[in-house]
């Protein structure tokens, strides 16, 4: 990670050296192609003999020569059993039988044929020819030493992997029935995009290895005994898992090493950005002719169940929480698994329904509480909201009505419906944190901001008068909802008190959902108004990997960049030392560096990916949506930064330290590069007013898209597109 960072460093030092345009800042650079491999269909002679030809071509299209051997995998599609160490296949499942193995340290794993019988045919055209009888493999997982039939009339398939000198993975498949027949199987579950949506076309494993396709001629089920893992139980258990074992705890005492007890259990992290329970973020609707198979994750399978429940319901406890609460692991077995949860199993105890299907039940219970902002306005130094209530249809009287299904967030001691109050002078919003918020809830279960009118009302005041900044006639007044924890009976569909629900895991509770954002805008005297405070990123870009948008879901409650902008805005430091609360600094830096720039980032993609997240017209210079300077504390005190240094600032500004965490850009030496060069340019470091850091900085002038050094350019956003 050092290295890589100063090798980053040292680019961003190179292109700061010039400055002269390269073009106009219509983001015109010509768009990068790839490199394409097409396999022809495979020959097989009468002696065992396999071979395919294959031509590839650079991104212009031609000829390419190869200067390393390809890889090459070899497969064949088959019914798996419906449980390890059984040979029934009632369920119908598929798994990938290797023909191409390797042994190591006395363990024989699937694997590809890496020393390659490659012949060049013509410029840019080769035949591959496998190495070995492919009709006499004897199956490693055999105890008899079988022989895997060649079965001409299934479905085979051969993987094509080639290194380019870019460091990027050239992958390509060629699925064929050697007998020339319709095969009576296939295994199209998922394509690119359940993996690009997130990780966008970086390599995520094995150095730079992308395509799922080609990762299943080492991850599969050939060899069940040995420590390869399929691919599906690696994603999973990746995605979805959150303990790890231990051999000792947090004191550095000893634990038994028994995965049936919860202290043999740590929790590490809830690694995927969304519910774990939204199975088709990855597992899309069919496509025909492309993931004809799409459905097959909804057929029970023992494996890839166990990478979640095998730990998750060993330690869970807790009415509402799991119906198997400490026996997953010791008192199940795989055939009791899979008998129950059967494909289409119209009890509720399906793949699809325990997962979507209780999501889809906790939303429905969501939408029994309706929360509306009627109207809002300044009246006499108050800032007034009128807030309809509703449960199930009906209005409340008291807030007390709501309260038994409130639950208390984490790191909170009382239940929260929160009102953030805002307005925006025409820049953004002008309150933050500590001053946004009118809790509708008081800790005695009552409020005494909102007075019920009858029939939901509530008209809710906030005075305002001490506030530092003060709306004007021409101030657009926003309102919305967050901290609105509600408890949902997950199998019913309703809301359900919070006090028949108990968990002893707070990091995973699945019963807990987020109240529906309810948003409003008004001028100064409470006329309504279209206008949205604005927000820097794509929120299409952010729900392909944070589904619902349920990011502080269980902590704020919000699902809504509306709510986020709220606290997270240009009007406050953070709590944290150095660091700016202002969403363009902390979304950069979390994604970058991960929580605190501790080091530990978590982003799946590559973060020079300007469109990875952001629009094209989002990420120009000068700052587009969030142009004013920001918050940070510096040496203790509140101090402002200017916009371009904030946004810029929290990737490239802060030394790294001995373990590996980054500093903060309050904390930041001004004699370091690049904070030095950005100051030379207009960047305000630490200045005591808001006026003092807004409109000196000259960073667009070398860097504006369009330029030479532009963003566009120096973040290589073009070889993504």
């Amino acid at each position: 990670m050092k290295i890589l960072r100063f090798v980053w460093l040292t680019l961003l030092a190179v292109s700061l050296a010039g400055c002269n345009s390269g073009g106009s800042d219509d983001q015109s650079t010509p768009v990068s192609g790839d490199a394409v491999v097409l396999l022809s269909t495979p020959v097989l002679t009468d002696d065992g003999t396999l071979s395919v030809e294959f031509t590839v071509k650079n991104a212009n299209g031609e000829a390419m020569t190869l200067t390393s051997d390809p890889s090459f995998g070899l497969m064949k599609l088959i019914q798996r059993p419906d449980n390890p160490n059984q040979g029934a296949t009632t369920l119908n499942k598929t798994m990938w039988k290797s023909f191409t193995y390797r042994e190591r340290d006395g363990t024989t794993t699937p694997y590809v044929e890496t020393t390659s019988n490659l012949e060049t045919l013509a410029p840019g055209q080769y035949r591959h020819t496998f190495s070995f009888d492919v009709t006499s493999v004897v199956d490693p997982a055999d105890s008899n030493n079988a022989v895997i039939p060649w079965d001409e009339n299934l479905l085979h398939r051969i993987t094509f992997e080639y290194r380019l000198e870019s460091g990027d993975r050239l992958s390509e498949v060629i699925d064929w029935v050697p007998s020339g027949s319709v095969p009576p199987m296939t295994r199209n579950i998922l394509d690119g995009s359940s993996c690009t949506d997130c990780h966008q076309d970086t390599g995520i494993k094995h150095g730079s290895r992308k395509d799922p396709r080609v990762c299943v001629a080492c991850h599969n089920n050939s060899v069940p005994e040995t420590s390869r893992r399929s691919l599906e139980t690696i994603v999973h258990t990746v995605h979805g898992d959150i303990f790890e074992l231990i051999t000792e705890d947090e004191n550095g005492d000893p634990v038994a090493n028994d995965p049936t007890l919860a202290s043999s259990y740590a929790f590490v992290d809830k690694p995927y950005p969304q519910d774990i329970r939204n199975c088709d973020t990855c597992h899309k609707a069919p496509v025909a002719g492309v993931t004809d198979d799409a459905t097959n994750w909804m057929k029970q399978d023992y494996d890839s169940c166990q990478t979640c429940h095998q730990v998750r319901d060993t330690l869970a406890s807790g009415a509402g929480f799991s119906v198997h609460a400490g026996e997953a692991g010791s008192n199940w077995s795989a055939a009791s698994c899979t008998s129950c949860h059967t494909e289409g199993n119209p009890d509720g105890l399906n793949v699809h329904d325990v997962h979507i299907g209780r999501l889809n039940k906790i939303q429905q219970a969501s939408d029994m509480l309706s929360i509306s902002i009627e109207n809002a306005r300044i009246e006499s130094n108050n800032y007034v909201v009128d807030v309809k209530v509703e449960l199930d249809g009906v209005g409340i009287n008291s807030i007390t009505a709501l309260t038994p299904y409130l639950d208390i967030n984490t790191n909170k001691t009382t239940p929260r419906v929160y009102l953030l109050l805002n307005w925006d002078n025409g820049s953004g919003p002008e309150l933050s944190y500590g001053t946004t918020q009118l809790n509708m809830v008081t800790s005695d279960g009552t409020s005494d901001n909102c007075s019920p009118q009858g029939n939901g009302l509530f008209v809710c005041t906030q005075d305002i008068s001490g506030y530092a900044k003060q709306p004007d006639a021409n101030s657009k007044l926003t309102v919305s909802v967050a901290e609105v924890m509600l408890c949902a009976d997950r199998r019913a569909g309703v809301l359900k008190a919070c006090a028949d629900l108990t968990n002893e895991k707070p990091d995973y509770i699945p019963w807990r959902v987020a109240a529906k954002n309810s948003k409003g805008a008004f001028d100064f005297g409470g006329i309504a108004i279209s206008h949205a405070l604005p927000v820097g990123a794509d929120v299409e870009s952010c729900t392909n990997c944070h589904k619902d948008f349920t990011i502080h879901e269980t902590r704020h409650g919000a699902t809504d960049l509306q709510q986020c902008v709220n606290c997270h805005n240009s009007e406050r430091a953070a709590f944290y030392a150095g660091f700016p609360a202002d969403l363009k600094y902390h979304v950069h830096s979390y994604h970058t560096f991960g929580s605190h720039r501790d080091g530990s980032p978590t982003y799946p993609g590559d973060s020079n990916n300007c469109e990875g997240c952001h629009t094209r017209d989002q990420y120009n210079l000068p700052n587009q949506q969030n142009a004013r300077p920001s918050l940070a504390t510096s040496n203790g005190e509140a101090k402002w930064f200017s916009a371009a240094l904030v946004t810029c600032g929290a990737c490239h500004v802060g030394i790294e330290n001995e373990d590996g965490s980054q500093q903060a850009l309050g904390d930041a030496d001004v004699d370091t590069f690049p904070l030095d060069h950005m100051i030379r340019n207009g960047a305000v470091f630490a200045a005591d007013t808001a006026e003092e850091a807004t409109g000196t900085e000259q960073c667009a002038s070398c860097h504006a898209v369009g330029m030479l050094k532009g963003v566009d350019s120096v973040h290589n956003v073009y070889d993504y597109r």
